[in-house]
C-alpha cells in the first residue's frame, strides 16, 4: 500500500524534517537518504521502520539545518604545510629580487587545503531522542494513510470475493444437473453402441460412473470454497496477510483452470470465464495488501 508521513522538530538549535514515503512492493525494503551526521543511526532506522512496515519500499528522507547560525563546525588549518610554502616563497621572492612578503590572503588562495572545516559527526544525546521521536510521528502518519487505503482495499477485495462465492453457488448447482444429464446422455449413448447385445445393467451404470467422474468437478468445487472462505478470513485479519492472500489467488486460479478444462457445458464455461476476470481482478488487488 502506498502512504506517506511528515514530522518535524527542533533539538539544540537544529532543525529536523523527516517525511516518510511508502509504495507498493512484495517485500520491504528500507531505503534511507540522511545527511552524513545522521549514517551512524541507519541501523537504528531500520530496526525502528521494521517495526511498523511488513512489506513494500519505505524512503525516508532527513533534512537537518541548523537555527540562528548555530555552528558545530570544526576548522582546521595545514600549518607545516603551510610553514614550508611560505619559506620556499620567501626564497625565491628574495633570489628574484621582489621586494614582496606572503599574506593571509596569499595562503588562502594559492595554498590548496591549508584551510579546511566539517561539520561535527557526533550527535547530542538530545537531538538524537528528538530525531528517533519524530522519525516514530513520520512513520506513524504514514501508517494512518496506509491503514485507510487498506481499508478501501478490503472492502473492495470483500466485493470480489463475494461475487466468486455466487459464482461458485451457481457452479454447484449446475454440476448436480449436469451430473444427471451427462449419465442419462451417456447411457443412451451406451446402448445405441451395443444394440440388441445383452448387455449388464450394472456393468452399464459401472461404464457410464466411469464416464461421469472423469468430468466431475466436485472436488475442484469443494476446494474452491474452502479457499474462498479462508481468502475472507485473511482479509477480515487485523494482521498483514499479504503474502498468504497472494497464494490463495493463485490456488483460486488454479482450480477454476481445472474446472473449465474438464467441463462441457456452455453454460459452466460461461462462468468460469466471468469467474477467472474476478479472480485477476481480485490478484491484482492483493498485490497492494501488506
Amino acid at each position: 500500500m502506498t502512504g506517506y508521513g511528515r514530522a518535524d522538530a527542533t533539538a539544540d538549535g537544529v532543525n529536523i524534517d523527516i517525511s516518510v514515503k511508502s509504495v507498493n512492493g512484495r517485500y520491504l525494503d528500507v531505503r534511507v537518504h540522511a545527511p552524513k551526521v545522521y549514517l551512524s543511526l541507519e541501523i537504528e532506522i531500520q530496526k525502528l521502520v521494521k517495526k511498523l512496515f511488513a512489506r513494500g519500499t519505505v524512503d525516508i528522507y532527513i533534512q537537518r539545518a541548523r537555527k540562528g547560525g548555530s555552528n558545530q563546525s570544526s576548522v582546521s588549518f595545514q600549518k607545516s604545510m603551510a610553514s614550508a610554502w611560505v619559506k620556499e616563497l620567501r626564497q625565491v621572492l628574495k633570489e628574484l629580487k621582489i621586494a614582496s612578503d606572503v599574506t593571509a590572503q596569499d595562503l588562502l588562495n594559492h595554498l590548496p587545503g591549508f584551510a579546511s572545516s566539517e561539520d561535527s559527526m557526533e550527535i547530542p544525546s538530545k537531538e538524537k531522542q528528538v530525531f528517533l521521536k519524530t522519525l516514530q510521528k513520520a512513520s506513524a502518519a504514514c501508517q494512518t494513510a496506509r491503514s485507510d487505503e487498506g481499508d478501501f482495499l478490503r472492502k473492495t477485495c470483500l466485493s470480489y470475493v463475494s461475487e466468486l462465492s455466487k459464482n461458485c453457488d451457481r457452479l454447484i448447482k449446475l454440476r448436480d444437473i449436469l451430473i444427471s444429464e451427462t449419465s442419462a446422455k451417456m447411457k443412451e449413448r451406451l446402448e445405441r453402441v451395443v444394440g440388441n447385445m445383452e448387455l449388464d445393467p450394472q456393468r452399464l451404470l459401472q461404464e457410464v460412473g466411469h464416464i461421469v467422474e472423469r468430468s466431475d468437478i466436485e472436488e475442484e468445487l469443494q476446494r474452491l470454497g474452502e479457499h474462498i472462505k479462508n481468502v475472507t478470513g485473511l482479509l477480515k485479519s487485523p494482521e498483514a496477510q499479504g503474502k498468504k492472500l497472494d497464494f490463495y489467488a493463485q490456488e483460486l486460479l488454479r482450480e477454476i483452470n481445472t474446472i473449465g478444462s474438464k467441463s462441457q457445458s456452455a453454460k459452466i464455461t460461461e462462468i468460469v470465464v466471468a469467474t477467472k476476470n474476478t479472480i485477476e481482478q481480485l490478484r491484482e488487488q492483493i498485490q497492494n495488501i501488506e
